[in-house]
Parts: C-alpha cells; structure tokens; sequence
C-alpha cells in the first residue's frame, strides 16, 4: 500500500534545501531523514508520502529550534563578556 500521498510546493522545496547541510545521501539522511530518491521526486513535483512529508517537517523544525538557540546563546555570551568589569568593582 502506498500511503497517503503529497506534493512539496516549489517554495517549499527551496525552502528545506536552503537550510540542507549538503545534497549527499548522508546529507539527506542526517539532515531530514530522507533518501535521494525522496529529495529527487520533491524537487520534481512528483508525489511523497504524507508520512514522509511530516518527518522531515518535524527534523526541519528542531533543526531551525537548535539554530536559534545556538544564535542566542552567542549573543548571549556576546552580550555578558565584560560583565562584572569596570565601576564597582574596588579591589
């Protein structure tokens, strides 16, 4: 049985591979936990299964969640280096 099945819009796609670490099979496993032939049939329009379709939304997702919280705790530490340093601190 074939499952319920989707079409990626072409947004969509742009979208997922903008945010692709590289378009390898390990890229594609590690990244969104899909085949070549998966990335192949959404950059063709042709139809993936929903499942497949919310899994790689999901990792999308957590990826983007784990980028944001990797920017801020850089602006984080950005923001508190000097703290502490200069007035009010009398030796």
């Amino acid at each position: 049985m074939a499952g319920i099945m989707m079409s990626v819009t072409r947004a969509q796609f742009l979208e997922f591979r903008r945010h692709l670490t590289s378009v390898t099979k390990a890229g594609l496993r590690e990244t969104y936990g899909i085949s070549e032939s998966t990335w192949r049939r959404m950059r063709d329009s042709q139809p993936i299964r929903v499942t497949t379709f919310t899994r790689l939304l999901a990792r999308y997702e957590r990826n983007l969640a784990r980028a944001d919280q990797g920017t801020m705790a850089v602006r984080y530490r950005r923001s508190h280096a000097n703290a502490g340093h200069g007035a009010g601190l009398a030796a």
